[in-house]
């Protein structure tokens, strides 16, 4: 008579014991792989959903040195969102926006280097742009925007200039803006030349909601108070 071997229990657990063993480790190694995609793809839903672009350059001064420690501040044209960012030592900024259709930015030295602001607009929001701004010496201007003998106060104003020209270290932007302050006031240095201010109304129901003019930058100046002639009366309104 043969007698068949059999093994004992504790064989058994043993061999048990290690094929649970080797299945732990491999859910953990497939529960390692399914995070770790996860987290590599968050980043890329994020960057998706905010399109982030870049506004990056260089700053410099009339000898072509770069100007430090300038606000660069880009503004969505859309929803006129803010994002912000300033100059290194040697004048290179980056700054970050979300892609938009149109975007405009305002470079403003500090008052110390005497030079003037620089005004973009109309710029494509979707793509990184790379921009050489050229700073020139610049003239302080202060106006007062003034509607019904009040100054008034929260008004965008963008100033354009008619002599933008193209150097050979880039193109020369002598335009500014701003908001108005207290009493309508504002400040801006500018390039001499002829110049148009725009003046756009977001807030007042009762006051024009644009109005232009044109100016001769010359020397620190005072402006004459800039005056926007009131608002038509409508048919309905002539009839009342």
């Amino acid at each position: 008579m043969v007698k068949i071997p059999v093994q004992s229990d504790k064989t058994t657990q043993q061999v048990l014991s290690i094929l649970s063993g080797l299945w732990q480790t491999a859910l953990r190694q497939i529960l390692g792989v399914i995070i770790a995609l996860l987290i590599l793809m968050i980043p890329s839903f994020a960057a998706d959903e905010e399109a982030p672009s870049k506004l990056k350059g260089r700053i410099i001064d009339p000898q072509g040195q770069g100007v430090a420690q300038a606000k660069v501040i880009v503004t969505d044209e859309n929803n006129q969102k803010q994002y912000k960012g300033q100059s290194n030592r040697d004048g290179y900024f980056s700054v970050d926006h979300s892609a938009c259709e149109s975007l405009s930015f305002d470079v403003i030295p500090q008052n110390k280097h005497g030079l003037s602001q620089a005004h973009f607009h109309d710029v494509d929001g979707n793509t990184t742009k790379h921009f050489i701004v050229q700073l020139q010496q610049g003239f302080q201007i202060n106006g007062r925007v003034v509607y019904g003998g009040i100054g008034v106060k929260g008004l965008n104003i963008e100033v354009v200039s008619h002599d933008d020209e193209p150097t050979s270290k880039g193109i020369v932007h002598g335009g500014g803006s701003t908001k108005t302050l207290a009493d309508g006031k504002f400040c801006l240095r500018l390039t001499p030349g002829k110049k148009t201010i725009n003046i756009t109304n977001e807030i007042y129901s009762n006051v024009p909601e644009s109005f232009s003019q044109d100016f001769i930058v010359s020397s620190d100046s005072q402006l004459p108070d800039i005056i926007i002639p009131a608002k038509k009366k409508t048919k309905s309104n002539k009839g009342s």
